[in-house]
Order: structure tokens, then sequence, then C-alpha cells
């Protein structure tokens, strides 16, 4: 847009985010197991999910394992 002398205008998601923001905000809701996620971390994933169907892949991958080391055991 810049060599063309026009302006940049970013794409704008559903709940007002650009992509960037989407990005930078999705950071901390990755840490976190979806079931303790708000509601606007629920919605915010679901656009990132959306957007980047490889790191819904990734993220599924890491909470399962995550789950499995948060197992109790109790036959020692």
């Amino acid at each position: 847009a810049r060599k063309e002398g026009q302006s940049y205008v970013p794409e704008v998601f559903s709940n007002g985010e650009t992509r960037k923001q989407l990005l930078a905000r999705s950071r901390h809701l990755l840490y976190k197991s979806p079931h303790r996620w708000s509601e606007d971390q629920q919605k915010r994933a679901s656009l990132l999910f959306e957007q980047y169907p490889d790191l819904k892949k990734a993220y599924q991958i890491t909470n399962n394992l995550r789950q499995i080391y948060n197992q109790k055991i109790t036959n020692l």
C-alpha cells in the first residue's frame, strides 16, 4: 500500500480486533485450559482457530498432553 501511495486499512474481525491484535491478545489464552477461558477468550479463540487451523491442532495436542500430566495416579 505504501509503494502505491494508498493508506492501509487492516481487516477487522467481528470482535473489533485486527489480525495483529487478535494474535497478540490470544497469547495468554493458549496457556490455559479451555474450561478456564472467560467468555471473551472463548470468542477470541474461536476466531483465532478459524483463521489458523494449524494453531488449533497444536493447541489440542498440547491440551491433551496437559490433561495426561494432570491426572492423579493412585496406584503406587
